[in-house]
């Protein structure tokens, strides 16, 4: 099982790399060890969310270098819900604190990991001292 580096759209780019994200990066190779293959498919590569003062929505994380999108793969290749469902729980349970775990998309298309800059609480985790 690996770690696979492969943007949907485009080669993906970092400019810098936060201590967490990487703590994230680094989680999801040891399940991929353990399980099946992730692939990373947006770092800070293509268009993303931009803020609007009107609805209030804020700037995507992926263009301060603080998110990334995962896709668990099935052995053919193809992105695996079940995978995706599973490899959400465990991450959402180890990944550090200041870090939001999501499932986007019904049923799930991917993982959205971000290191949130407002370290609002978080449900159903423990806090940092």
């Amino acid at each position: 099982m690996s770690l696979k580096f492969d943007g949907l759209r485009e080669p993906l780019s970092l400019t810098e790399i936060n201590d967490d994200l990487m703590q994230v990066l680094k989680l999801s190779a040891i399940w991929s060890n353990r399980h099946q293959d992730i692939r990373i498919t947006s770092l800070n590569d293509h268009i993303h969310q931009r803020s609007d003062a009107t609805t209030g929505k804020r700037e995507s994380y992926h263009y301060s270098n603080k998110a990334v999108d995962l896709v668990v793969l099935t052995a053919t290749g193809a992105p695996s819900v079940t995978g995706m469902r599973s490899f959400y729980t465990w991450l959402h349970r180890h990944a550090p604190v200041s870090t939001d775990v999501l499932l986007e998309g019904s049923p799930p298309h991917h993982i959205h990991a971000e290191i949130d800059r407002r370290e609002r609480p978080r449900k159903g985790r423990r806090n940092a001292d």
